[in-house]
């Protein structure tokens, strides 16, 4: 019987504030419940959370890796399926200035980088095909 090693970390600024949380599963990455990698400012604003199973990125219901300033403004997002930047929706990767506006955004499928137009085409595809 191989044995499972559930390991759950914690790491704190100086003032005493939360700074990380990491938690793995035999080593990788994992966590079916929500965010396996979390970070905080010194002061309590969160920096960043990332979604992983398996020791793969992955979220199926949203951005896999999330960032913010310190101010609380989005700084980037991206959504992976195992291990693969991929959303069928909309970019996979936007990132963001700090006053708000988008600076750069990325189209993936399957990890495939495309251009908009190429995105467009090939989602259109999948959204009629029959299930």
């Amino acid at each position: 019987m191989k044995s499972v090693k559930l390991k759950y970390n914690q790491t704190y600024h100086n003032n005493g504030q939360l700074r990380s949380e990491t938690f793995r599963l035999n080593g990788k990455l994992h966590n079916p419940n929500g965010p396996v990698l979390r970070e905080w400012y010194e002061n309590g604003q969160i920096a960043y959370e990332s979604y992983w199973l398996n020791g793969k990125c992955h979220n199926e219901n949203g951005p896999a890796w999330r960032s913010w300033y310190s101010t609380g403004q989005i700084r980037s997002e991206s959504y992976w399926l195992n291990g693969n930047l991929h959303n069928e929706n909309g970019p996979a990767y936007r990132d963001w200035r700090e006053n708000g506006q988008i600076a750069s955004e990325e189209y993936h499928l399957n990890g495939e980088k495309l251009s908009k137009e190429e995105f467009e085409i090939r989602s259109a595809s999948i959204q009629l095909q029959p299930v």
